[in-house]
C-alpha cells in the first residue's frame, strides 16, 4: 500500500538568525534579515502587520526562500523606540502554521521604551467587541483636528475579541482615539469610518490595562432621496436617513393634484404616499424637513391598475392573541367598512355580536372586537365590497376560521431598574440575537412591565436618553461627544408560559 506521508506538521517555523538582532538600540540601519529553519510565506500581511510609530512610506517586505528581508525607506525618527508586530503573517508554504505574534523591536536612541496600554473596543450600540479597529495614541495635543491629518505617535490593532494592546510606549501624556480605517492611512478622514476615542488624557508613566473605548458612526451624511417608486396613483420615496415629517409642495404644474394619503414607514426612512388618481398626469413637488433638507422631484401619478385588488397582507390567523382585538392588514388605506357585509359566528352558526373599525393608528388595518368564549372557534365573513379603499376599490370574499389562545400560554416580566440618573430610560426587550421585540420608554417610573411574552430566552438593553428624544443617538468627535450610554443586563432571562418573572436591575457602572 501506498506510504501515508506521516503526522500532520503542525511545528511553525522557528527563526535561527535576527540581523540586526531583535530590541537593538542605537539602530541605524536601512534593512533587516530574519533567517528560519523552512521555506516560508507572507499571509495577509496588510492586515496583519503594525508599525508602531507609523512610517510614512510602507516597508518593504520579501520573501526569499527562507528569509524574510525588510527595508525601511523612510527617514528614522532619534530617539525613538520602534514596533514591528507581524501578528499571525509569517506562515511556513506547507501547512501554514503561524510564527505566532512575531513582534522585532530596536531603537534609535539608548534604550528601548517598555510601557504599554491595553484595554478593548466595544461598539457603544450594540455592546459587541469590535474586530480589526485601529487603536492610536497620540501625544496630548491642544488641537483637536490632529487625528484627522496626523499619524499617531503610537498604534495597535484589535483581535476578535476586540482587545487591543499598544507596547513599547515611552512615559508622557497622551490621547487614545480609534478608528476603523477604511483607506489604510491611520487618520480619521472619511464619513463611513467608525471612530472611538477616550474622553481625557492619559498620563502613562507605568502599564496600564482594562481601557475601554466604545466605538460608534458619525451622522455625517447628509439627507438626501435614495430612490422613488411608482405604482399607479402611489409614490414611494426612499431617503438616506430617518425622517420625523415631511413637507410636501406641489409646484410647476397645470392641473393641482391632491394627496389622500402620505405615511412613513415602519422603520423611518421611507415614505408612502397616495395621490388623487390621474391618467399619466406629470407632477412635480419639493421635499423639504426641519433637517435642512430640500429637494424636487418629477414623477406621473397614473390610475390605479384595474387588476389591483384589495386584499389581506396576510391571512388571519388560525390562533389570535386572547388580550388584543384582531387585526385584519391591507395593502392600501381603508376609506370605510360595511359593517352589514361583515359575519361572525361560532362554528355552530351561533351569530356573535361584535365591532369592527378602522385602526386610528394605521388605516390600513380594521380591528375586529367582541367577547370571546374559550375553546370556542369562530367563523369570520368578509362579503365582498365590505371593506373599501380610498380609491373605492373592495375586497373579494374572505372566510376565515380562528380561535384564540390563553392567558397561561404566556408570560410576564416585571423590571424594577435601580439607576441614578435624570435621564429618561429606554428599556428594549431583545430576544437572543438581540432584535428589538419590545420597548418602553420612562424618565421617573422605576417599574417597567412587559406583559404577554411568549416562553423562550430573552435579553434586556437600557439605553440612557439623555436628550429625551426616544432614540439612541450617536456621538461626535470634534464636539467630544460620545454616543448615548447602553447597558446590557448581564444574564439572559428566561420567560416560562403561566409564569410571571420579576427581576431587579441594579445599574452599577
Amino acid at each position: 500500500m501506498a506510504p501515508t506521508g506521516g503526522e500532520k506538521d503542525i511545528i511553525p517555523p522557528e527563526i535561527l538568525s535576527i540581523d540586526p538582532e531583535n530590541n537593538q538600540i542605537q539602530f541605524q540601519e536601512t534593512s533587516i534579515r530574519i533567517e528560519f529553519d523552512e521555506f516560508i510565506k507572507l499571509n495577509n500581511l496588510s492586515k496583519q502587520l503594525i508599525v508602531s510609530p507609523p512610517l510614512n512610506h510602507d516597508l518593504n517586505v520579501k520573501v526569499k526562500g527562507k528569509s524574510l528581508q525588510i527595508e525601511i525607506e523612510d527617514t528614522l525618527k532619534e530617539n525613538t523606540t520602534y514596533l514591528l508586530n507581524f501578528g499571525n503573517a509569517i506562515v511556513d508554504i506547507t501547512e501554514q502554521n503561524p510564527v505566532a505574534d512575531f513582534k522585532y523591536v530596536f531603537s534609535t536612541g539608548s534604550h528601548i521604551d517598555s510601557l504599554s496600554i491595553s484595554g478593548q473596543v466595544i461598539d457603544a450600540f450594540k455592546l459587541e467587541a469590535i474586530e480589526n479597529m485601529l487603536v492610536m495614541l497620540y501625544e496630548d495635543y491642544q488641537n483637536d483636528s490632529i487625528p484627522l491629518k496626523e499619524l499617531p505617535q503610537y498604534l495597535g490593532r484589535t483581535n476578535k475579541e476586540g482587545n487591543y494592546q499598544i507596547t513599547n510606549i515611552k512615559a508622557g501624556t497622551y490621547r487614545l482615539f480609534g478608528v476603523k480605517d477604511a483607506n489604510d492611512n491611520f487618520i480619521f478622514d472619511r464619513p463611513d469610518e467608525v471612530i472611538a476615542f477616550y474622553g481625557d488624557s492619559l498620563e502613562i508613566n507605568d502599564n496600564i490595562d482594562s481601557v475601554k473605548l466604545y466605538s460608534f458612526l458619525e451622522d455625517k451624511q447628509s439627507q438626501y432621496l435614495e430612490s422613488q417608486t411608482e405604482k399607479g396613483p402611489q409614490l414611494i420615496l426612499d431617503f438616506k436617513k430617518r425622517i420625523d415629517s415631511m413637507n410636501i409642495l406641489q409646484i410647476d404644474s397645470v392641473k393641482k393634484a391632491n394627496i389622500l394619503q402620505q405615511k412613513i414607514g415602519v422603520e423611518g426612512d421611507s415614505l408612502f404616499i397616495w395621490w388623487q388618481e390621474y391618467g399619466m398626469e406629470e407632477i412635480n413637488i419639493q421635499l423639504t424637513s426641519d433637517s435642512n433638507f430640500s429637494d424636487t422631484i418629477s414623477f406621473k401619478a397614473d390610475s390605479m391598475d384595474k387588476k389591483a385588488k384589495l386584499k389581506l397582507n396576510r391571512p388571519v390567523n388560525s390562533i389570535q392573541a386572547h388580550y388584543k382585538p384582531v387585526s385584519l392588514i391591507f395593502n392600501r388605506p381603508i376609506k370605510s367598512i360595511d359593517a352589514d357585509s361583515i359575519q361572525l359566528t361560532r362554528i355552530d352558526s351561533t351569530a356573535i355580536k361584535h365591532t369592527i373599525s378602522i385602526d386610528s393608528n394605521n388605516n390600513h388595518k380594521a380591528l375586529l372586537a367582541f367577547k370571546f368564549k374559550e375553546d370556542s372557534t369562530y367563523r369570520l365573513i368578509l362579503h365582498k365590497g365590505a371593506i373599501q379603499d380610498i380609491y373605492g376599490r373592495v375586497n373579494d370574499s374572505l372566510n376565515y376560521k380562528f380561535k384564540f389562545d390563553k392567558p397561561k400560554d404566556y408570560g410576564n416580566l416585571s423590571i424594577k431598574l435601580n439607576a441614578d440618573t435624570s435621564c429618561n430610560r429606554i428599556v428594549q426587550l431583545l430576544d437572543k440575537g438581540k432584535k428589538v421585540l419590545r420597548s418602553s420608554s420612562s424618565r421617573m417610573d422605576q417599574q417597567i412591565d412587559f406583559k404577554h411574552l411568549k416562553a423562550g430566552s430573552y435579553r434586556l438593553r437600557l439605553i440612557f436618553d439623555c436628550n429625551n428624544n426616544n432614540r439612541w443617538d450617536t456621538g461626535e468627535y470634534l464636539s467630544k461627544k460620545q454616543a448615548e450610554k447602553t447597558i446590557l443586563f448581564n444574564e439572559t432571562i428566561t420567560i416560562r408560559a403561566n409564569w410571571d418573572k420579576e427581576i431587579e436591575w441594579i445599574i452599577t457602572d
